[in-house]
Parts: structure tokens; C-alpha cells; sequence
């Protein structure tokens, strides 16, 4: 039994059980002493025992002592099969210098077998899966001569080798039946394994020709071969410690950005590096909008635990200021300024499924003015001090090879942020007419749940869900285009003069569907540039209010659109970015919207 350790990725503990098929109980033999590859021997068991980056051949008694049969200086012992017939002959499979090679040996001889040449080793394949002949001398292998692994049976009485399967896709994994009169094996097939079997009449019993071992001279070079680069000189070395310099700032990546932003297009570039020991990082994104350029600026550091990220920014929103009597105006907002982050992350033990938790507390300070669409500034600036963070929790999410998104698992994610002061801004329209807007214990709470699932997994289609909801104040910290998408056919949830409703609490539901249509090309190392898949999505939102008093006046108060478009995935490096176009469509005011980007 493997047993997952709770704090490192994808290192198990191995233990021996043993399982009582009357009483459907088990027993435990040894308790996380990495032992594997058991094989009962006499009143014994023979094992495999890890230590440091190898193993050693080890003897367990019906009392579960342990003591050690064999040591290995340079070498790792990868199985060990004991014969069921003769239960003091073992067969042994050990890699020696890259060689991995079939010793015949016992428990009592094994220490000084293991210096001797190996019963059977070939010059361009290895060996693997030991299985015994239940009666006579012959044991069952698997080795990759060719350019699929087969399966075949040593014969210890005159030492022919017979390959039993012939193949063209990997065969392994091979027993005899308790007649001997056929073997069962794994094959592959079309992506998957599958057992098979195949009886003595159909065996290929093709006699493996002498010249395909390795004996003699060659055999012993390549056993006391030095390792890779073991006969280079270091001495003369002069080590010193490991420095950044600055070739790093270089940008390794140059992606284009390309938005909407409340139904106009936000166009720019993001540049991007990292060090050699991702210890260092920047992003610095250059946009225009409005005939304004706007940046968006951070720096990480890893060099120390738990590091810290500063930003600097200069962000645009776009907004709707009403002061009633219909006096109504479209603003856009700048804000700009500062942060300083602590990013934590926690990776929990996973293989194939990410268990995750990311915690990242910052503080702000930034300063904000109006502006109308023309754009001229309408205010002074204003400054604003903001703390709070962000947190998700990510568990068992899978992501297999060619998915577009992820096929399974959750995430739950959660902003906060709080003024630490109040602002008065007197705003001058282009009209003449002034306001004053009193600005006054602002905060805001985004949350919300994201999950995955896949039906048809097989075929790389998967479902988005998620839950979201987005609280704030009566002075709004975040804009409201933080939950609602660009596909509404026109600006959703605007505060009226006409009505009460103010739009604090909004909550939201979606779900996207993503179906792979091609996949153009892999790239890999030599192409840096590449278009890695097309593929279409269906997708919705509902958007609600949440200041309601009944499940009624709750699905009154939603406004919900639909869509579909077609998207293509770009890889630059090992960066992936995403652009699509479709449609989207809002029953309730019976009005269609053309969408791109990254929807």
C-alpha cells in the first residue's frame, strides 16, 4: 500500500499489508519503512527496502523482523520474484550503470551473486515483470528490444530466450496461467490498457538471437562504466555563490492586450520576465483608452519566505453619477497608486488533482479623480488609504492533457478591501452644474464559488460553474463591472432616480460549456509561437439583486443573457492566452451583442 505524505507532492510511503480473503480483513506487516516488491520465500518474505536514492534486498520474518540480505554500491535493485516451486531460488532485476540486467540468485548466496555477471542482459533493452513457470524452469520478462516492449520466457535449463508476444504496442506485465497453457498480460491499446490473453497455440516463440546479449568484455565495460560525468576534473573549479544579475529585466514575454472596457476597447501590450530561480518577477502592461494611456506596473520577490509583490497602477473605470432630478452623468474614473502585498502560497500533497490555498494580505494607497467621456477632468485628486486581501482555497482540480478548462474540483475565492478614510469631492461638469459627493466608509466583499465538471471528459468537454456575489457599502469601493460581464447588451444594474434600489449586493450564477474543435499544433521548445487549440463555448449569466425579500421577488429582479463564440488558444513559451468573438443574447430585452476577447 502506497500512503500519500501529507506535506510533500507526489511522495508516497510504501508499507506491506496482507489481506485475508475469508474474513475481507487486512493485516499490517510494516508500517511506512518503504518497503515494496514483496515476494514470499519458504516462511519468509523478500522485499525491496528504499534507502537514500536506492534500495536494498531485505529478509521479513513471521515476527516482522527485518534484516538486510544485500547491499548495492552503485546499483539499484528495481524487482525481486521468488520461484513458488523452489521458494529459495529468486530472480532479481537490477539497473547497474544504466544496465538492467536478470540475476538468478538465493537468499543465502544473494551478496556475493549480485558481484557477478547477470544471467541474462541484453545491448539495447531492459528488462522488467518477473513471473514464474508454476512446474518447470522458465521465467516470464518483459523487455523493450524493440520499438515496443514484448513479452518473453527465459528457459534456465539451456538458457534459450523464446519472445512470447509479438506486439506493436507495448505488451507487459505477463503470468502464466496455473497450467502454464497461457499467459495473461497488459496490452495497450488506443490510449488504453487492457488485459489480454493468449494461449500457448498463438505464442510467437521466436527464438532470440545470442549477438542481442550482452556478454564477456562488453558486458563487464558497460557494468564498471564510470558514471556521466564523473571523470570531470573540479577541482580547478572556482565556486562562487549564485547571484541575479540584471539580464533578467530583459522581457521574455511580449503579449498583446486587447479589452472591452464598458463597450469600448482598451488596446496595449504586457511585457513580462522571471530569473533563472523564479526567485524574481515583473509584469508591466502599457494600454490606451479614452486617448489616455494607462499602466499597470508589479514586482515580486521570492528571495525570502513569504516574499512580497509591490504595484504601482494607473486604472481606468467607467461609471454613471446620478444626482437626481435627472441629472445624470457618464464619468470615467482614475484611479492610481500604490500596494504592497504578501503573497502565501500553500501546495497540499496532489499527483494528479491541485490541493491548494493562497492567501495574500496588502495595504494601498492610491488617489482617484473623474473625469467626463470627452476625457477632461471634472475633479481633483483625491487620496484613499484601503487594506485587505485576497484568499482561495483550490481542491482537487484536474486538468488533464488538452483540456481547455479544468474537468473537475472547486475553488473558492474571497476579496476584501476597507477605506481607511472618507473623501468630499466636489466634481464641475462641462455643463456648469457642480455636486459634492461625500464619500464615506467604504468597503466591499467579492466572493464566491467556482467549480468544474465533465460528462464527457473522454472528448476534453467540460463545465464551468460558479456562484459569485459582490457586496459593498452605499459608496462603492469596487465598480460593479467586477461581477457583471461585458456580454449584457447594454449597462446593467445602473442606480436610477426613479428608483430605491441602489445595487450594493448583487449575486450572480454562470456556467460555461467549452467543446475542443482542433488542436493545430504542440509548439514545444524549437517553436516559442504557436496556435495551441480552437474551440467553441456556450455560456450564461444571471444577475440578481440581492435586497429582496422573497425566492420571487429574487428571480424578478434577475436579468440573464446567453451566448456562444468561438475562440482560439495561443501559446507564446509556456504562456497561454486566449481570444475569441461570438454573440451573446438577453431574452428579456429581446437585444444581441457581438463579444471578443476573453469571455
Amino acid at each position: 500500500e502506497y500512503d500519500a505524505d501529507l506535506l510533500y507532492s507526489s511522495t508516497y510511503k510504501s508499507e506491506l499489508k496482507r489481506f485475508d480473503l475469508d474474513s475481507n480483513k487486512q493485516f499490517e506487516i510494516t508500517k511506512g519503512d518503504r518497503v515494496y516488491s514483496p515476494t514470499i520465500s519458504g516462511g519468509n518474505i523478500i522485499a525491496l527496502q528504499t534507502e537514500s536514492a536506492g534500495a536494498n534486498v531485505i529478509s521479513i520474518n513471521g515476527s516482522g523482523d527485518k534484516s538486510i540480505l544485500a547491499r548495492f554500491d552503485g546499483a539499484v535493485p528495481v524487482s525481486i520474484k521468488a520461484n513458488p516451486s523452489s521458494p529459495d531460488q529468486l530472480a532479481l532485476i537490477v539497473n547497474r550503470r544504466g544496465v538492467q540486467a536478470l540475476w538468478i540468485t538465493t537468499p543465502q548466496t544473494i551478496a556475493q551473486d549480485i558481484l557477478q555477471a547477470p544471467r541474462v542482459a541484453f545491448k539495447d533493452a531492459s528488462i522488467f515483470d518477473l513471473d514464474w513457470h508454476p512446474t518447470e524452469q522458465k521465467l516470464l520478462f518483459t523487455a523493450d528490444r524493440s520499438s515496443a516492449m514484448n513479452v518473453y520466457e527465459l528457459n534456465l535449463s539451456n538458457g534459450d530466450i523464446l519472445q512470447k508476444t509479438n506486439s506493436i504496442f507495448n505488451a507487459f506485465e505477463a503470468s502464466y496461467s496455473p497450467d502454464a497453457t497461457s499467459i495473461a498480460y497488459v496490452v495497450q491499446q488506443n490510449q488504453e490498457q487492457k488485459v489480454a490473453i493468449l494461449h500457448q497455440d498463438d505464442f510467437y516463440n521466436n527464438r532470440v538471437p545470442r549477438d542481442d546479449l550482452l556478454t564477456g568484455n562488453t558486458l563487464e565495460e558497460k557494468l564498471t562504466r564510470s558514471l556521466l560525468g564523473s571523470e570531470i576534473e573540479t577541482d580547478s573549479w572556482n565556486i562562487e555563490k549564485y547571484g541575479n544579475d540584471l539580464s533578467w529585466l530583459k522581457p521574455r514575454a511580449v503579449i498583446p492586450v486587447l479589452r472591452e472596457n464598458s463597450g469600448a476597447t482598451q488596446v496595449g501590450v504586457n511585457l513580462q520576465s522571471i530569473d533563472a530561480l523564479s526567485s524574481q518577477s515583473y509584469s508591466a502592461e502599457i494600454s490606451g483608452i479614452q486617448n489616455r494611456l494607462w499602466y499597470d506596473l508589479s514586482y515580486t520577490n521570492k528571495t525570502f519566505w513569504p516574499g512580497f509583490k509591490i504595484r504601482s497602477y494607473s486604472d481606468p473605470s467607467f461609471g454613471v453619477l446620478d444626482f437626481g432630478s435627472n441629472n445624470r452623468y457618464s464619468v470615467m474614473e482614475q484611479e492610481r497608486g500604490f500596494d504592497l502585498s504578501i503573497p502565501m502560497n500553500f501546495t497540499f500533497n496532489g499527483t494528479t488533482r491541485g490541493k491548494s490555498l493562497y492567501v495574500s494580505p496588502r495595504i494601498t494607497a492610491e488617489q482617484f479623480r473623474y473625469f467626463d467621456l470627452s476625457p477632461k477632468p471634472i475633479s481633483d485628486f483625491e487620496t484613499q488609504f484601503k487594506a485587505g486581501g485576497f484568499s482561495q482555497f483550490t481542491w482537487n482540480l484536474l486538468t488533464q492533457r488538452r483540456d481547455i478548462q479544468p474537468s473537475s474540483g472547486i475553488s473558492i475565492f474571497a476579496f476584501l478591501d476597507k477605506a481607511l478614510n472618507d473623501q468630499d469631492v466636489l466634481i464641475t461638469f462641462s455643463d456648469g452644474n457642480q455636486a459634492l459627493l461625500e464619500i464615506r466608509d467604504r468597503w466591499a466583499a467579492y466572493y464566491g464559488l467556482i467549480g468544474y465538471i465533465a460528462p464527457l471528459r473522454k472528448y476534453n468537454q467540460s463545465l464551468r460553474y460558479d456562484f459569485q456575489a459582490l457586496n459593498q457599502s452605499s459608496s462603492l469601493l469596487y465598480s460593479k463591472s467586477t461581477i457583471i460581464p461585458e456580454s449584457f447588451t447594454d449597462n446593467a444594474f445602473l442606480v436610477s432616480a426613479n428608483s430605491n434600489e441602489t445595487f450594493n449586493n448583487l449575486g450572480r450564477f454562470s456556467t460555461r460549456y467549452t467543446i475542443p474543435i482542433s488542436y493545430p499544433g504542440e509548439g514545444g521548445m524549437l517553436v516559442p509561437a504557436y496556435l495551441q487549440a480552437i474551440y467553441l463555448s456556450a455560456f450564461s449569466h444571471t444577475i440578481t439583486n440581492l435586497e429582496q425579500d422573497s425566492l420571487e421577488e429574487l428571480i424578478s429582479a434577475s436579468r440573464s443573457v446567453f451566448g456562444a463564440g468561438l475562440h482560439f488558444q495561443f501559446n507564446i513559451a509556456n504562456l497561454t492566452f486566449d481570444f475569441g468573438f461570438g454573440v451573446s443574447f438577453e431574452p428579456t430585452r429581446n437585444n444581441a451583442k457581438f463579444v471578443f476577447g476573453d469571455f
